[in-house]
């Protein structure tokens, strides 16, 4: 060990496996900080919690330029992996032990290994300027639960961001899950487009349809847009049935198609009745997923909505 004059400590160790530790701080309480960044404003702007939390104030950087990496890939699938991962709550354990791996150790010089465990809770020293309700908050705190994932569950979606450590325990790769965040949203709007796309082909072929019914018509009347209205289906996702309520004024020839995202005609309501004002659609009748209807008066598309049935 050699420490030179300005503070830098330089450690090699005389012998050690491939998974030896080369450095070991302990900690005897949940809160005390160790491995300290100190600014040069005196702040703390790095530290590890005795909990294993580690606190940046600025933030931590991950190592990205290209020139480091190889094999590089786009990725497929994202969506699907990210939909079947289990997002949870939870608490960490706090009555396992990990005696052999996770105590602190030293070997002395008769080659006779020693470890300490801890045995007390340390609270937090008053001469640091922390008050007891401020002490009192940090551990409530310390009762709240998490947010995460699961990395066994991970591992088999994504092998790719779930690594093992020499304990033997899992370990997730929160970047990674970022990376493959990236890609799940770029793919829903890839589909959105597309979903944008069909449905700009439905208005065209229902604009069509309503220029084709307008010149068979034999009413010439102007319609007043005031007196018809097209209402949204009520409720809406459903699974079992919707109403479509409508108001006609004193038109008769008046119906409501029912069309598929692909732009295909699945049901026509015909003669619609002004008094009554509603049709219903029976959830039986078709697959779950999106649809549109539309208001069609004298040839003329009053309004489009959307109903969404699911299963």
């Amino acid at each position: 060990m050699n420490i030179q004059p300005n503070g830098f400590t330089y450690f090699r160790p005389s012998c050690y496996g491939p998974y030896a530790w080369m450095n070991l701080s302990m900690s005897l309480d949940n809160l005390s900080k160790n491995w300290i960044v100190k600014s040069p404003e005196g702040i703390h702007v790095f530290f590890v919690y005795g909990n294993g939390q580690v606190y940046s104030k600025v933030g931590t950087l991950t190592g990205s330029d290209n020139r480091f990496r190889e094999d590089i890939e786009d990725l497929s699938d994202a969506l699907s992996k990210i939909m079947k991962m289990r997002p949870v709550s939870y608490r960490y354990k706090t009555n396992e032990i990990q005696d052999t791996h996770d105590s602190t150790m030293y070997i002395d010089k008769n080659g006779n290994a020693h470890w300490f465990k801890q045995t007390q809770t340390v609270g937090i020293d008053p001469s640091l300027g922390i008050n007891l309700e401020l002490e009192k908050q940090l551990k409530e705190e310390e009762k709240r639960k998490y947010i995460g994932i699961i990395a066994q569950q991970v591992e088999e979606l994504v092998p790719e961001v779930v690594r093992t450590i020499p304990d033997g325990t899992k370990s997730v790769s929160y970047d990674g899950i970022l990376g493959l965040l990236l890609g799940a949203v770029q793919e829903q709007q890839k589909r959105f487009e597309e979903l944008q796309a069909k449905y700009n082909d439905i208005r065209e072929t229902l604009n069509g349809y309503c220029q084709a019914e307008k010149l068979k018509s034999s009413s010439n009347q102007e319609l007043d847009s005031k007196s018809q209205i097209l209402f949204q289906n009520l409720p809406n996702p459903f699974s079992i049935s919707t109403v479509i309520k409508f108001r006609l004024g004193e038109y008769l020839n008046a119906s409501i198609l029912l069309f598929d995202m692909q732009g295909t005609l699945l049901r026509s309501y015909n003669d619609l009745d002004s008094a009554k004002n509603e049709v219903a659609v029976r959830g039986s009748d078709l697959k779950p997923g999106m649809y549109l209807y539309s208001l069609i008066i004298d040839g003329r598309e009053i309004d489009t909505k959307k109903m969404i049935l699911t299963e």
